[in-house]
């Protein structure tokens, strides 16, 4: 956990909505990430001002039709390291 997490808070510039190219970076790192332990893999992209963002599927055992679902986000919020989950990201 510690060697995803040291990668995580090393990518500059900062993982937010106007780093793409960051966002990218974390996405194929997840990508990688699920294909190594088998998961199936894609993305689901959408278009926001523009600019072009990406969620991140992966699925194991697809063709169940019962299934639990994980989420979880790989943006920051503004130019820090790290998420902010608690919703207390705002300029003053």
């Amino acid at each position: 956990m510690y060697k995803i997490l040291e990668y995580l808070t090393q990518i500059n510039p900062p993982r937010n909505h106007k780093n793409i190219n960051s966002l990218n970076q974390v996405a194929d790192y997840i990508q990688n990430s699920f294909e190594t332990i088998g998961l199936e893999v894609e993305f689901q992209e959408f278009e926001v001002n523009g600019n072009i963002y990406k969620n991140v599927i992966a699925s194991l055992n697809p063709e169940y039709k019962k299934r639990v679902i994980f989420s979880g986000h790989y943006d920051v919020c503004g130019d820090i390291q790290g998420a902010d989950d608690n919703a207390s990201c705002w300029n003053h």
